[in-house]
């Protein structure tokens, strides 16, 4: 569309140079200065997408008066025609779209014309590994069996979690779980592997890649876009949007690519180049961050605070975009984490402008020096690249102040998660909840047995309030709570550094969500810090078996102090479920943050004030403040560090593949330019849609509904996602009987 000739608005494009490279761009300020400077940027990137895919016919000069004119719209929110820079889908979503392709290249060949036209117009990436892999087995185990001529032979097996007496996921099963999946999708993963093939803009992901939602988005956005017109020899550069068929697409917005999530129809047509409708809000809110965040807080601590104070805004049809001094203190994974949960809440768009950091963040991840520096100078020229001068001219329907100074440490409990205490409250409201008649906070204690304790040992003394269960377990919060985790392993090392020890009183325990997690403490060098304070990897994502007393319990002359002294004792956890009856022993327990967890267990005792209180050993005490890693350290050591190493993994990955993956048979492309359908295959049949397309009945004139009834009767913003056949199928649902009477057995 860039190089129509008599493109609606040639009259926009500019010339801008760099390192002796010439490149042309749409100047959309042109259009009308001052209204284009007070525009929002999300708003920006979207005008000059509408500008430059104007075609007079599905995208009009209306469109972009309307963008231009955004306060002028009187109705909530009003549709627009929207093309994006790129198309993501993972395998749920991908698998129809790619059935759909093949069918249209049969049709091609009946027709009489040459399949291979039949190609994506927008690059488009499919990634298989969002919801494919099933833990099918465990830890691997070795038996010694004796068969009958009293021969020992070695067996092996997998072990299932002993508490769910399920099977859980360990790394050493990871590739048993592949092959596994490989076995029971192969005919989807050849018809994957031969759509890579088969089809120039279409790229494949394979299984065994993939780290996280955020990582895989990051590795796949550009920023910006350079499209070559090879036979006029220019190249235009423009910015970089998405659309995605996954939930998590949103994340892109907290690095400055303009993206929505949409269903896997809408994907379709804009892989053919055909325009789909976004929702032009006319409420665009600013929300500009002031102060600095307590040294002590998280970015979970920071993500709550503020999704709390965006609720009570109300983001409901509405477009938020966020600016301030104070933009620094967020990492690139909290504003990800923001943008996605302002959609969850109901916001249209949450976005996070191009700035500085972006661009620091990606130059960090591998990405060509020069290329960043290409990006720089054309967002410079676009005046698409935040900056303090540009804000003040940018006009918002309403702008709200949060300050990240009322970002404050707290733990919910001791009973219920919903009753928080702020960190510097928690000795004192602990002292009441002892005292305080029986009920979701009291345990109306005696006063007389206030102070009673017991030795443990020369430095150790248990009593009410000490900390008997620590444990570190899986979050929802994705690469923010490897943060987290980073900061809780700097905190060990620092610990460790000035001879601080764990009691022996507390059981540990270390259960992460993932293996990015891991990732960041072996990188970083913490991971041997926490193993040495007893924080050992117990297991990925088992949450549920924290809770279970079999699997936490405390070491049995701990059990019995506590049962006879009628002890209060705490445990601190950092997951996302609260219960009172994690062990029948331990009756108060509080959620918070990794690294509170860690530092409460280093302290022995929830009556302490962690700010202003030193803990240690009587001849060397040091309060938390001097140990407690600095935002800029963490940064550092994950920038320099853990996320460049991550990114070259990938990379080395996708370009090595898997074992499975690279041996499996497709047929040749160029001898078989259209798909092999399976004759008899109950899962990747050809579809009829085509059927009837002839040249004299081109589609539009064969589609006739007569009678049509309602298939469903939906509410607002329900999608394909919604109604998608994702996941198990019950044996006793009518598509079971029917695979039985095909003769398919369960896989």
């Amino acid at each position: 569309m860039c190089f129509e000739k008599d493109h609606p608005y040639k009259s926009l494009q500019t010339s801008i140079k760099h390192n002796n490279q010439e490149h042309i761009y749409f100047d959309v300020s042109q259009l009308n200065p001052q209204l284009f400077s007070q525009l929002p940027y999300c708003l920006r990137i979207l005008l000059e997408s509408t500008v430059r895919h104007s075609n007079n016919i599905s995208i009009e000069n209306k469109h972009v008066q309307q963008i231009l004119n955004w306060q002028q719209n009187v109705m909530p929110s009003s549709e627009l025609p929207f093309l994006p820079g790129q198309v993501i889908m993972h395998d749920f979503s991908g698998l129809p779209a790619i059935i759909d392709l093949a069918a249209m290249r049969d049709a091609a060949v009946r027709l009489g014309v040459d399949p291979n036209v039949i190609q994506p117009k927008i690059a488009t990436t499919l990634l298989l590994d969002y919801y494919n892999i099933e833990a099918d087995v465990a830890r691997k185990i070795v038996r010694k069996t004796t068969d009958t001529n009293n021969t020992t032979n070695l067996e092996c097996g997998y072990e299932l979690c002993p508490f769910h007496q399920e099977k859980t996921i360990c790394a050493d099963a990871i590739e048993r779980n592949q092959q596994l999946e490989f076995e029971r999708n192969v005919e989807k993963l050849q018809i994957m592997k031969w759509s890579a093939a088969a089809f120039e803009r279409l790229s494949i992901v394979p299984p065994g890649i993939s780290v996280c939602q955020q990582i895989n988005l990051e590795y796949l956005s550009k920023l910006i876009i350079l499209e070559k017109d090879n036979d006029k020899h220019i190249t235009f550069v423009y910015p970089d949007t998405v659309i995605g068929t996954d939930t998590h697409t949103t994340l892109c917005n907290g690095f400055g690519v303009l993206s929505y999530n949409m269903g896997t129809i809408e994907a379709e047509a804009a892989m053919f180049g055909q325009p789909i409708h976004i929702r032009l809000a006319s409420v665009v809110i600013g929300c500009r961050l002031v102060g600095q965040p307590h040294f002590m807080s998280t970015s979970t601590d920071l993500i709550s605070a503020l999704m709390k104070y965006l609720r009570v805004i109300g983001l409901d049809h509405k477009y938020i975009e966020f600016f301030g001094l104070s933009l620094n203190y967020l990492t690139i994974a909290d504003r990800s984490s923001i943008a996605h949960l302002c959609v969850e809440q109901g916001a249209l768009l949450a976005y996070f402008p191009l700035d500085d950091l972006c661009l620091k963040h990606f130059s960090r991840t591998g990405r060509d020096p020069s290329f960043i520096d290409k990006m720089r100078h054309y967002l410079v020229a676009a005046k698409l690249f935040s900056d303090d001068v540009q804000h003040q001219n940018i006009v918002y329907t309403n702008v709200y102040e949060f300050d990240l100074c009322t970002v404050i440490p707290n733990c919910s409990g001791p009973k219920r998660a919903q009753d928080k205490v702020s960190l510097c409250s928690m000795k004192s409201d602990f002292q009441e909840c002892l005292t305080a008649p029986l009920g979701f906070k009291g345990y109306n204690l005696p006063t007389d047995q206030l102070d009673r304790s017991v030795p443990i040992s020369p430095d150790e003394i248990l009593k009410h309030g000490s900390v008997t269960l620590a444990a570190i377990t899986s979050s929802t919060n994705g690469i923010s709570h490897a943060t987290s985790l980073l900061t809780t392993g700097l905190l060990a090392k620092n610990a460790l550094d000035h001879g601080l020890q764990i009691p022996s009183f507390t059981q540990t325990y270390l259960s992460p969500g993932s293996g990015v997690v891991t990732t960041y403490l072996r990188e970083s060098g913490t991971l041997k810090s926490l193993e040495k304070l007893g924080f050992h990897i117990t297991g990925y994502g088992c949450k549920e078996c924290i809770q279970n007393e079999e699997m936490n319990g405390l070491k049995p002359d701990i059990k019995q102090i506590v049962n006879e002294n009628n002890l209060i004792t705490t445990g601190m956890i950092s997951g996302t479920r609260q219960t009172q009856q994690r062990h029948s022993l331990i009756k108060a327990n509080y959620i918070t943050s990794p690294p509170l967890v860690l530092a409460y267990a280093l302290a022995g005792n929830v009556l302490i004030d962690l700010e202003q209180e030193t803990i240690g050993f009587d001849n060397e005490k040091f309060s938390i403040r001097n140990i407690w890693p600095s935002r800029q350290i963490i940064e550092e050591i994950e920038d320099e560090i853990i996320i460049k190493k991550i990114f070259n993994q990938i990379n080395e990955k996708i370009q090595i593949g898997n074992p499975q993956w690279n041996s499996l048979k497709i047929p040749s492309v160029n001898t078989y330019p259209q798909y092999p359908w399976a004759e008899y295959s109950t899962y990747i049949t050809r579809p009829p849609f085509f059927d009837t397309i002839t040249k004299q009945n081109p589609i539009s004139k064969t589609i006739c509904i007569d009678n049509a009834r309602v298939l469903l009767y939906l509410g607002d913003d329900v999608s394909t996602d919604h109604i998608s056949p994702a996941g198990s199928i019950s044996r006793t649902c009518p598509a079971a009987k029917y695979l039985t009477q095909k003769g398919q057995t369960k896989k």
